[in-house]
């Protein structure tokens, strides 16, 4: 799975930094970082927090193919 990449991806096409990506979805920056470059698995409701501030959705974000919006 490449959901570290995605969430990269997605992050910058919007111009967003890891600090907003965090702020938007209610985690904290760290986990932001440790979920793009996977050294985190996360649950169900953190990929949900994730997608929902990216205006995407969690099957998006669990492509093998980078998406981009």
């Amino acid at each position: 799975m490449n959901f570290g990449k995605n969430i990269k991806s997605l992050r910058e096409s919007k111009g967003w930094s890891q600090g907003t990506l965090a702020q938007r979805s209610d985690l904290a920056q760290s986990t932001i970082s440790t979920l793009e470059i996977r050294t985190k698995h996360p649950n169900a409701q953190i990929l949900q927090q994730v997608a929902n501030a990216l205006g995407t959705t969690v099957e998006d974000l669990l492509r093998d193919k980078e998406v981009t919006k």
